[in-house]
């Protein structure tokens, strides 16, 4: 090998023309710089973890789109993005809901139901959705409940239903409290009040 074909690694011997090769360059540079971008802007910000693919089991786990993590299984297509990176706060609450879906029939030796994947899938898009990430618990209701507290006391509660109705509980440490159910494009707006 001389010099030449050295630094060029990528192309097998020298039997392009330089023609050839200067335009192979490019486009694997210009490749290159695409996925780098993409995987930029489908990442965010730093200080995000890997993804060890290996973890998931189900083809639709992870979904990506610029600027954001799209929701889970919304009846599109779903694709994984090798190497794509997720909120370690967020990827917790995937874990904590992967460990919930795997609970049995009396998984509190109380008679407890199982989980059905429909309610995990709802789960998953409204916290995918949610810029503070909640404490998550399995109820013996047939229900998840996700939870958010200050350090003065004041509690906000949502209890996510097998049939999809969403509950929310709030309680402040001056005694007052509410319970309503609203709609799940208000949990966002709910979470960031209540740390306003």
């Amino acid at each position: 090998m001389n010099n030449d074909t050295k630094t060029d690694f990528f192309l097998s011997e020298t039997s392009y023309s330089e023609g050839q090769s200067l335009s192979l360059k490019r486009t694997v540079i210009n490749s290159c710089i695409t996925l780098y971008i993409l995987s930029v802007t489908a990442v965010g910000m730093p200080n995000f973890v890997d993804i060890p693919k290996e973890k998931f089991e189900r083809t639709s786990v992870v979904s990506t789109y610029s600027g954001n993590w799209s929701r889970y299984n919304q009846g599109s297509i779903v694709f994984y993005y090798e190497g794509a990176s997720m909120n370690p706060q967020l990827q917790n609450s995937f874990r904590v809901l992967d460990e919930i879906a795997s609970l049995k029939d009396n998984w509190n030796d109380n008679n407890a139901p199982h989980f059905s994947e429909s309610i995990i899938m709802r789960m998953r898009s409204i916290v995918s959705e949610l810029s503070i990430q909640p404490n998550i618990f399995p109820t013996a209701r047939r229900s998840i409940q996700f939870e958010y507290e200050k350090e003065n006391g004041d509690y906000l509660e949502f209890e996510l239903f097998e049939g999809g109705e969403l509950k929310k509980f709030s309680y402040s440490n001056e005694g007052d409290s509410s319970t309503e159910y609203i709609d799940y494009d208000n949990v966002e707006r709910i979470v960031r009040s209540f740390y306003e």
